[in-house]
């Protein structure tokens, strides 16, 4: 009688032996535990040397200075402070960059470099001066009496506030190679912000009046115009009410053509559509 269903086919399993396979496990389970062990070594190294090491401590600050220097020795020292002894890798530039520019008027921007494992350089960008502040409390005075307190001050050398191109008063020094900006009042104080009229129109005309080369002695508004005074002595008067820019380009144009015909202006006055121009 014929059977149908399909036989099954034997198969041979070789097994291996029980000690030969536990062998193999074990020495896989050693293995995988050395590799951890190394891993965590690795961490454990790295913390170290983050956290605890000397290796990749600030050790040596170098500072270049742009600017006049004002300040300059208060200013490493203040900043070595924050910086000396600090880890190089968790150093927060940007708040010591902010610390510095608040503590000193004087400085403008702060950019600090790494150098592993543990020197920084740092570059102090400082405020320009356009202007020394003379305050007067009468300015209802003549011109001519104005002029000669322009000239008298402008060789002075008393300490003054200087102001700059923002108008901003930053610090108090001697400093006699500047216009004199002369305001109303004797109220002024580090961190005062000229920007309102007509303290802000006399801060942007000195400004122009430097990139112009226009040799600027003093500015003072004088009932509601502004008065400018030359280094020869000459004066200028500006209105609040036309364009700043404009009005210096004028004034260029007739100081480099008188000064070709060599005659000397005494006074301009740039208030008017024509300009009027006398001579001495």
């Amino acid at each position: 009688m014929f059977s149908f269903l399909r036989r099954k086919r034997s198969v041979w399993v070789r097994k291996v032996p029980r000690s030969i396979k536990s062998g193999y496990l074990s020495t896989f389970r050693i293995f995988k535990i050395f590799r951890y062990l190394v891993v965590l070594a690795v961490i454990l190294a790295t913390f170290y040397l983050v956290f605890h090491s000397g290796i990749i401590f600030v050790k040596e600050v170098s500072f270049f200075i742009e600017g006049r220097g004002f300040e300059a020795d208060l200013i490493k020292d203040f900043v070595r402070s924050e910086t000396l002894g600090k880890n190089i890798l968790l150093l927060n530039k940007k708040d010591i960059t902010e610390k510095t520019k608040k503590k000193f008027l004087t400085v403008r921007d702060v950019r600090i470099d790494r150098t592993f494992p543990s020197r920084l350089s740092v570059l102090v960008l400082q405020r320009d001066p356009i202007a020394s502040i003379l305050p007067v409390l009468d300015l209802q005075a003549s011109v001519s009496a104005v002029v000669s307190l322009s000239s008298r001050e402008s060789s002075s050398s008393a300490e003054r506030y200087l102001v700059d191109k923002s108008g901003l008063i930053f610090v108090k020094a001697v400093m006699a190679d500047f216009p004199l900006l002369v305001v109303g009042s004797e109220d002024v104080n580090l961190g005062d912000h000229l920007d309102k009229n007509p303290e802000k129109f006399m801060v942007d005309l000195i400004t122009k009046a430097l990139d112009s080369e226009v040799p600027l002695k003093s500015v003072v508004e004088v009932r509601g115009d502004i008065l400018a005074i030359l280094k020869d002595q000459s004066i200028v008067w500006l209105s609040k009410d036309k364009q700043l820019s404009s009005q210096l380009e004028v004034l260029k144009m007739i100081l480099e053509k008188y000064k070709i015909e060599a005659k000397k202006v005494a006074k301009v006055d740039l208030r008017f559509r024509n300009p009027v121009v006398e001579f001495r």
